[in-house]
């Protein structure tokens, strides 16, 4: 009797083991986060120009959807998927929530910020009647190396006795000279701090500069006042992928040629100041959405093309979406121009 009971455990564990398994692998979360394809948007959503200069076509945004903290299982099956990856989760841990929901933000309203400097600027080449009212407030903090004293947002509007409202060259001269022992004046939260530098913050090599965080430039625009006004709608959305687009449509809406040709346009890409189109995050992702959306066009950065160009390539029907790969602002217009010769 005995030996009858041991087997039927020995059998019972046996059989237990394939159960274990599949709970361990189902429930286990890693920190790897999963990549997917996700939607278009219309960018017109996101920002209004109040003009009424005809668009047949549309220029569209794309996202991609993210999974975090990927059990075993869902990253097995990820590794056979086609169309989605999974990758390390990369964050700075020692950032507060607010932190991190902070820095999605500011990359989002720069982007919005650097797309319409830059689309009223050329929109004006071609129409003299076209400005847009905006004037420079400083730096933000974007990101910062671990144990500095800068915070995420935080907005440099003086550095020793140089403030960017009584003269914005001197303030961004003394930003590109700054040194241990240079004074900074933030505002956190509605609050006046100060900060002297370390050689910590920034250090020089070779008489270069060198600094351990983040910046972008901030520019305060009067939407009410800019010929056309301009209105910014709130979004869900975050990060800076949608420069190149925003600033396209911009563009587009604010001149009477209609640059989308009644096409469906989207791609990724950021965007400065200057039109640089810089690398983003996803590309695989955003190729497989833009193509189950049925897009026309799709511009790539120069800085994603290989990821990019791989992911077009593996499209059953990629002949139906053109691909075209940029490194700046100018270089998307001219191939829109060119679809109408």
């Amino acid at each position: 009797m005995r030996i009858i009971l041991k087997r039927l455990i020995i059998i019972a564990l046996v059989l237990m083991v394939p159960y274990i398994y599949i709970l361990v692998i189902t429930t286990t979360r890693t920190d790897r986060q999963a990549l997917m394809p996700g939607d278009i948007n219309n960018v017109n959503d996101l920002i209004e120009i109040n003009t009424q200069n005809n668009e047949e076509g549309s220029f569209n945004s794309v996202y991609v959807t993210t999974f975090s903290h990927t059990t075993i299982f869902q990253n097995m099956l990820l590794e056979t998927s086609e169309i989605s990856t999974s990758n390390d989760i990369s964050y700075q841990s020692y950032y507060s929530n607010k932190e991190l929901s902070d820095q999605g933000i500011l990359y989002k309203d720069t982007s919005i910020m650097y797309s319409l400097i830059y689309s009223y600027k050329e929109a004006s080449k071609r129409d003299s009647n076209i400005n847009l009212m905006y004037k420079y407030t400083g730096f933000k903090i974007a990101y910062y190396a671990e144990g500095l004293a800068f915070k995420v947002n935080d907005l440099i509007y003086q550095i020793n006795n140089y403030n960017v409202n009584d003269n914005v060259d001197d303030f961004k001269n003394a930003f590109l000279n700054q040194n241990v022992g240079d004074t900074f004046y933030i505002l956190r939260d509605n609050k006046v701090i100060t900060h002297v530098l370390t050689s910590d913050d920034v250090y020089k090599s070779n008489d270069h500069t060198y600094v351990r965080y983040g910046y972008y430039h901030i520019y305060d625009i009067d939407y009410e006042n800019s010929t056309p006004s301009i209105k910014i709608n709130k979004s869900s959305t975050v990060g800076p992928s949608a420069g190149l687009l925003q600033t396209l449509s911009v563009f587009n809406r604010l001149l009477s040629f209609d640059y989308t040709h009644g096409l469906t346009i989207s791609g990724t890409g950021t965007i400065d100041v200057a039109g640089n189109v810089g690398a983003i995050g996803g590309i695989e992702q955003k190729v497989y959405t833009a193509s189950l959306r049925k897009v026309d066009v799709f511009f790539c950065p120069r800085e994603n093309a290989t990821d990019g160009l791989k992911a077009y390539n593996s499209l059953r029907n990629k002949g139906k979406m053109k691909f075209y790969v940029v490194d700046t602002f100018e270089d998307a217009v001219k191939y829109l121009e060119e679809l109408d010769a």
